[in-house]
């Protein structure tokens, strides 16, 4: 009985370490910079747009409308 005892005291023990690792070297790191689009051309003609043409945000979606999960994002992106 002491024995089984002992050995949940030495998981616990060892689980909390490692949480506790896992989490300061998750404080550690550094954050990533987010790369910007940049330029986009011009709305033409022939591109397809949902909502107004003149709006200050866009959202350019580039999908297969063959891929199931591009069909469901794409009714909830045009919804």
């Amino acid at each position: 009985m002491i024995g089984i005892l002992w050995q949940k005291v030495q998981n616990l023990e060892n689980t909390t370490t490692t949480v506790a690792g896992a989490a300061e070297k998750t404080a550690l790191a550094q954050p990533q910079a987010v790369p910007q689009a940049g330029e986009v051309d011009p709305i033409t003609p022939e591109d397809h747009i949902n909502g107004n043409s003149e709006a200050k945000i866009a959202l350019i979606e580039y999908s297969d409308l063959e891929c199931p999960f591009c069909k469901l994002f794409h009714s909830t992106a045009s919804g």
